[in-house]
């Protein structure tokens, strides 16, 4: 994953460069069904994180995000997506949509997040 992620970074422009979430199809959680209305699907996104159904939740703003928001919701939805990456201590994933976000506003609390992720990343790696 690490080696994806770093080719990712060398070959390919931030600005076509595309995030791809894969999810089993026998998990359950991510496999209901999402609302099709974006600001149902939002607030159920919001709601999915908040009550901690990680996988449903990131599946949620993964297809926020597939229907090509404005800068600022794109942020939003990278930014609360790699939060519940942090929570789950995956933290190559965090990263990836922290610097993503990055690119497209340079935002000073992502800029604190990605920091955050990268900290915590080496402490785990030392460890």
């Amino acid at each position: 994953r690490d080696a994806v992620v770093a080719a990712a970074h060398t070959h390919l422009s931030p600005k076509t460069r595309v995030l791809v979430h894969f999810t089993a199809a026998d998990d359950a959680e991510a496999a209901r069904e999402l609302p099709t209305e974006t600001a149902a699907l939002a607030k159920f996104a919001q709601d999915a994180g908040e009550a901690g159904e990680y996988q449903l939740a990131v599946a949620a703003y993964t297809e926020l995000l597939a229907r090509k928001p404005n800068k600022m919701n794109t942020v939003i939805y990278l930014a609360t997506r790699g939060q519940l990456h942090m929570d789950k201590e995956d933290w190559d994933a965090a990263i990836t949509d922290f610097e993503f976000a990055l690119t497209v506003v340079d935002y000073p609390a992502v800029r604190d997040l990605l920091q955050e992720a990268k900290r915590r990343k080496s402490e785990r790696d030392d460890a």
